[in-house]
């Protein structure tokens, strides 16, 4: 312990600047004030920020081994309508660029401190935004129309701390006039389940059949991990019969590892159509 001197007022004098920076403390001293201001810096970056973008866009191409009706026109490829008309398509397949078109999105962030709970970080932005429907000439690809977006359920729950967890839910869903198939919505009603241990996302998916569906996450600023991709469902076969029937639903089930993201997710696990 450093001795304590005392001025001519009788009040306890501190060593000066330059006097303190010349102090040598003990070696065992040194060693446990290092290691107590790497557990004050390990506990200020405690916690997890995980980002989550949902999103829905009209594919150009066969993906996930789902043939898509595109029509080939000189304004770009383009699917067939409810009306015998066109729809454009987004012009890509999968994408995990967060600026990648799409017909309706929803992007938030979860603070995740085991101390403090789990809260939502605002942007400043819209958490759901949604795009209009463009109706094209099939021939020509030449835009006839700009049928404006009309959201129809935009909810982004209240994060929870639970048992497993941090936990949020988001449901969007945007009317869908020129249907090309059974759905008359393109919409998503999700639940994300954050474990901090293990720092996975446990996910459950309700999304349409119409258009594609993919979700994507990063950890503190990490590359994207792929949640999960599902490509437009248009007939399931039945299990008596081989018989087909339109479905107006896909189920999503699965969890994915945000801590490794060089490590390839593992597919979607229970999914039906109903």
């Amino acid at each position: 312990m450093l001795p304590i001197s005392h001025n001519s007022t009788g009040h306890d004098a501190c060593p000066s600047r330059m006097q303190r920076a010349h102090v040598r403390l003990p070696l065992s001293t040194r060693h446990l004030a290092v290691v107590a201001t790497l557990l004050v810096m390990q506990t200020a970056s405690a916690a997890d920020d995980v980002q989550v973008w949902i999103r829905a866009f009209i594919p150009d191409a066969a993906i996930s081994g789902t043939t898509v009706p595109v029509v080939s026109t000189s304004g770009g490829a383009a699917l067939k309508a409810s009306d015998g008309g066109c729809i454009a398509t987004d012009q890509r397949t999968w994408s995990d660029e967060r600026g990648a078109r799409s017909r309706l999105v929803s992007d938030f962030h979860l603070l995740v401190d085991g101390a403090s709970g789990v809260q939502l970080q605002s942007s400043g932005k819209p958490v759901t935004a949604a795009a209009g429907i463009r109706s094209v000439d099939c021939g020509s690809g030449v835009e006839i129309a700009v049928l404006p977006a009309q959201l129809l359920a935009d909810e982004l729950g209240t994060p929870a701390q639970t048992d497993k967890g941090a936990q949020i839910n988001v449901r969007a869903a945007v009317a869908d006039p020129l249907r090309p198939w059974s759905s008359t919505t393109i919409h998503y009603d999700a639940t994300f389940i954050y474990h901090p241990s293990s720092r996975t996302l446990e996910y459950q998916a309700l999304t349409g059949v119409f258009p594609a569906y993919e979700a994507y996450a990063t950890l503190n600023g990490g590359p994207a991990v792929t949640v999960f991709r599902s490509g437009p469902v248009r007939r399931s076969e039945s299990a008596a019969g081989g018989s087909k029937a339109d479905v107006a639903s896909v189920e999503l089930k699965g969890e994915v590892n945000l801590g490794d993201a060089g490590k390839r997710p593992k597919p979607p696990t229970n999914l039906t159509v109903q």
